[in-house]
């Protein structure tokens, strides 16, 4: 059996699982620090562990290592100035498909599965990128923060996606973040965590006990057989 006919219902987290955004997060971070006078010296797996351990953490290394730009500035100019270099960055220089992301979404639409996009991005930037890529108006819905109220590591977002769709008992959700993980891991789905082992939080994820893979194209049954014996 394949894995994907163990499920009925696809729950797919956006910014850096199916698009690749997180670089140009982390471009946006450095451009945000530069214009205030400083360079930001971390390079990108530290960023990401900040950044995927929560939005507090990442702001409050950021205003102890660069004090400077803060003497200057509070975290809301600084943070508006990066939402308007991330997002000229997203006009620019679009970012690419994960590795599998395509193929996986080719297969559940031939195969007439439910996919859903679960982010806390804002639907506008959702529906933007989408627009760019043809294979993900494949997807069946969106669900954005504009539609629950606390964010992830909150499960409020995915247990909204599968209130959409009450009568599908055989779920499965796929995250990049540690963040993201927790949010999975709270709601009655299959969790997946797809990461390289380089990952920064990577000894903490395993601990949720996902099934992980390093990328969309590397999942096969037997990754799923610990979470589907009877």
């Amino acid at each position: 059996m394949d894995w994907i006919d163990l499920f009925d219902l696809f729950l797919f987290d956006f910014d850096g699982l199916l698009v690749d955004t997180e670089s140009l997060h982390y471009r946006a971070y450095q451009e945000s620090c530069a214009h205030f006078g400083e360079k930001l010296l971390w390079d990108f797996s530290t960023f990401l562990g900040y950044a995927h351990a929560s939005s507090e953490e990442l702001q409050r290394v950021l205003k102890n290592e660069l004090p400077q730009v803060f003497r200057q500035v509070s975290w809301d100019v600084f943070y508006e100035r990066k939402k308007t270099n991330y997002y000229r960055l997203l006009e620019v220089d679009p970012p690419k498909l994960t590795k599998g992301a395509a193929s996986l979404l080719s297969r559940l639409e031939k195969e007439k599965k439910t996919a859903v996009i679960v982010t806390h991005s804002p639907r506008a930037h959702v529906l933007r990128l989408i627009g760019k890529e043809p294979i993900l108006q494949t997807i069946t819905m969106v669900v954005t923060r504009e539609d629950y109220e606390r964010p992830k590591p909150f499960p409020d977002s995915y247990l909204c996606a599968m209130e959409r769709f009450p009568e599908k008992r055989q779920v499965v959700g796929f995250e990049d973040s540690f963040r993201g993980l927790e949010a999975l891991s709270q709601v009655a789905l299959v969790p997946v965590f797809i990461q390289k082992r380089s990952y920064p939080l990577w000894s903490m994820a395993l601990s949720l006990n996902p099934v992980y893979a390093p990328s969309l194209s590397e999942l096969f049954t037997e990754n799923f057989s610990h979470r589907t014996r009877s």
